[in-house]
């Protein structure tokens, strides 16, 4: 071996040992990072910096602090003057129960990010009289993500009917005892993601007053389970507005009262394989005079109930309402009396035709039928 192939080896040994200290350092960086996160730490390597709301006097013990609203809006003037995003760790409540953040009326504004760790539980101060967040008009690429949501009015409210909450993202939460998860004046073009809803009383997942414009919005994997009223409320307040080019996709309907009840107009609403399971009353389109409310079901699948003949169907349009349904499954085991299953009820007053197409029943004995309100004799669809 030669005097350079020799410098050659012990350089390759030197660069290989160098790497290996190098990946041990940063897995310890990594290891304390995690550290940080659980204690409520700003963190340095792994995670992006944040700003946790410990380090501004939160504590997670409602025994101790009954209002971290202070705290809270301190670490968001921080974070918004570093670009950075906010922290919520655990709490420090010795009593699992107790571990929670009491907060209300947090102005969101252009920007503000929020992580939450799955043990944070932030709730109201005042219950059902409280809003979380506020947001009003023009408030645009909010990130809120993770936690246990409970006990309020609203997690969001927004206010405005000429300026949305636009180009947002709201992922992994957990939402129980709330009158409305989500209510908005206007919203376009946000994204919600893996949230559930479940187990103890909500009037309305995501609440639309009508006041304003509700475009291009994504809901995904949405998951209502009991005690919840309504999933999503399209309300109307006397004017028309537009609401285009919704889609709900892979959300699940079960064991609530309504999963989609629209008032006034819409046009473009999607809904792809989402499921229905023991829901107490039908999907409703109850456009007023002079309005017209449209959407598209693709690749469904409902589970049927006992539920006696005629007195219940999937689908109920009203005025000039038209749905278009493809694909999908209905599953029909229950029933008391097989033989009759209205799947789409149509209005007498329907100006358009409605179309169905390609829906398979299985494990069940019925008659697919759909019926005109009025009507005695319902149309066999299968």
């Amino acid at each position: 071996m030669t005097f350079d192939d020799t410098n050659n080896a012990w350089l390759r040994l030197s660069v290989l040992g160098f790497l290996a200290v190098s990946l041990l350092a940063i897995q310890d960086l990594r290891t304390q990072d995690r550290i940080a996160l659980r204690e409520g730490r700003v963190t340095t390597l792994q995670f992006e910096e944040m700003v946790s709301v410990r380090q501004h006097g939160a504590l997670g013990d409602v025994d101790q602090q009954l209002d971290a609203t202070a705290a809270f809006q301190a670490a968001f003037d921080e974070a918004r003057t570093r670009g950075v995003p906010v922290y919520v760790p655990p709490g420090t409540a010795a009593t699992e129960g107790k571990r929670q953040y009491p907060v209300k009326n947090l102005q969101l504004q252009t920007g503000d990010r929020l992580h939450c760790a799955p043990g944070a539980i932030v709730t109201s101060i005042n219950g059902a009289a409280d809003v979380i967040f506020r947001a009003t008009d023009d408030v645009r690429r909010v990130r809120i993500s993770g936690g246990t949501w409970r006990n309020c009015h609203a997690i969001i409210e927004h206010t405005g009917a000429t300026l949305a909450l636009s180009d947002s993202v709201f992922s992994d939460m957990y939402i129980r005892d709330v009158v409305d998860g989500f209510r908005f004046d206007s919203l376009m073009g946000c994204e919600f993601s893996n949230i559930r809803f479940r187990d103890n009383p909500v009037a309305r997942g995501f609440h639309f007053t009508g006041a304003g414009f509700v475009n291009d919005n994504t809901f995904r994997h949405i998951l209502f389970l009991t005690t919840v009223g309504t999933a999503f409320k399209f309300a109307h307040n006397g004017t028309t507005q537009v609401r285009l080019a919704n889609r709900l996709i892979g959300c699940k309907f079960e064991e609530i009262d309504c999963g989609i009840d629209v008032e006034g107009a819409i046009a473009g609403l999607e809904v792809v394989m989402c499921w229905w399971e023991e829901t107490d009353e039908p999907d409703q389109y109850l456009p007023p005079a002079g309005e017209r409310a449209d959407v598209a079901y693709t690749s469904c699948f409902w589970n049927g109930g006992a539920y006696a003949p005629m007195d219940f169907s999937r689908v109920m349009l009203r005025g000039d309402s038209a749905a278009v349904i493809r694909g999908g499954t209905l599953r029909e085991t229950e029933r008391e009396s097989p033989g009759v299953w209205t799947f789409l009820d149509v209005g007498s007053t329907a100006a358009r035709p409605s179309i169905i197409d390609g829906l398979v029943m299985v494990q069940g004995n019925g008659t697919l039928y759909r019926r005109s309100q009025g009507s005695t004799q319902p149309v066999v669809v299968r």
